[in-house]
């Protein structure tokens, strides 16, 4: 249904169009211009944004490339305007809504279960920050002071520092990191057993111990068959 409505205002720009104005009849282009549009609202990046970037770019081709691109992202916001909701802007909704309520005043808030966040979430963790008495953040790294682009935990860490910006800008103090290096998901003996040997060689032991007791078995059974 997007990619209807979405051809749908191309063609209410296809004479607008420089670049792409024969492209507007392929369902391929339709559905690379719909991931284009989703990113660049998951990234909060507005039509300022784009004619900035076109008055930049010293590169003619590309530069007309980004004003169909913004031509036909205008259209289409025009288009449902007041009428759909796009699920690519519904955090951008949240953050309008939220940005001028009272909602997380005085408030505890813990955020759990994120590698990293998009820039419109970004922007909501702004209004929370603000307003909520705290706001505890729990990362998977063991090296968050580590700023290396190889190690194993880099995304999370880049994360991480933009976080610290963020409360940064906004005047709020941001406690010591606490390490949680006791594992507590699992608070029953078999589940931490199989934790402990899941990459182990107990497996092989234990292949090995079958092995045996098979061959013995089987010594067994042809002493037994031989006394008969």
């Amino acid at each position: 249904s997007k990619a209807v409505v979405f051809k749908a205002a191309c063609l209410l720009c296809r004479d607008e169009l420089d670049v792409f104005q024969k492209n507007i009849d392929n369902i391929a282009f339709i559905n690379s211009a719909i991931e284009i549009y989703d990113e660049l609202k998951t990234c909060r990046v507005s039509q300022g944004d784009i004619q900035r970037a076109i008055e930049n770019v010293n590169k003619p081709l590309l530069s007309q490339k980004l004003c169909d691109i913004s031509k036909i992202i205008n259209s289409y916001d025009n288009l449902i305007k007041d009428k759909y909701l796009d699920s690519a802007c519904e955090l951008t909704s949240l953050y309008e809504k939220i940005k001028d309520l009272d909602y997380f005043v005085g408030k505890t808030v813990f955020i759990d279960g994120f590698a990293g966040f998009a820039a419109q979430e970004y922007k909501i963790l702004e209004v929370v920050l603000k307003q909520a008495k705290s706001v505890t953040v729990t990362f998977c790294s063991d090296s968050f002071n580590n700023s290396d682009k190889y190690d194993l935990f880099s995304y999370v860490n880049s994360n991480i520092r933009i976080l610290y910006d963020v409360a940064s800008k906004l005047g709020v103090r941001v406690e010591q990191p606490l390490m949680l290096t006791n594992q507590l998901r699992f608070n029953n003996d078999e589940m931490r057993y199989v934790e402990k040997y899941s990459f182990s060689d107990i497996k092989k032991q234990f292949i090995s111990i079958r092995q045996r007791v098979l061959l013995m078995s089987a010594i067994m059974l042809h002493v037994i068959s031989q006394s008969f």
